[in-house]
């Protein structure tokens, strides 16, 4: 049996001897952690961004978002200007979608209604491990976070 919880400790128990094992402890926070906005180690790694993966990984890539590296690096008026520039730009691009009465679809998940429980999941379609990211080809994958916008957006640009 396990007990436990994900911010404390994690022990398996034998049922029939009682005798019980922790087999997972949560890591304390890291120092500064008010500074870094209350985040756990693991949190952190997750927007790790380094400098060999910048030819490897999709354009679209959120560890590529300039509002997150500007707050990492406690720049906080150029991480809200950042942020309020990309909403404008997903502003823009959606008024451009809506008027041309097209809905985007996403590139490389696709909805799925599992037959179980009734529910509606995205489910992986395919390749971005198998195609794109093997042959660094973006040129299907939107432009999220330039500063330049196609021609037939910028009549939408807020």
């Amino acid at each position: 049996m396990f007990t436990g919880n994900w911010n404390g400790t994690i022990t398996i128990t034998n049922v029939k001897t009682k005798e019980g094992k922790k087999v997972w402890t949560k890591r304390p926070y890291p120092e500064k952690v008010d500074w870094m906005y209350g985040l756990s180690h693991f949190h952190l790694q997750l927007n790790y961004f380094p400098k060999r993966l910048e030819n490897v990984i999709a354009p679209t890539d959120t560890r590529r978002r300039p509002d997150q590296r500007a707050l990492e690096n406690g720049d906080m008026t150029l991480a809200a200007e950042e942020k309020n520039r990309l909403e404008n730009r997903q502003r823009a691009f959606r008024k451009y979608h809506a008027s041309k009465e097209v809905e985007p679809e996403p590139r490389y998940f696709e909805k799925w209604d599992n037959p179980s429980d009734k529910q509606m999941y995205w489910r992986y379609k395919g390749n971005y491990w198998e195609d794109d990211r093997k042959n660094k080809d973006w040129s299907k994958s939107y432009d999220l976070y330039s500063h330049e916008f196609p021609e037939e957006v910028k009549p939408f640009i807020i």
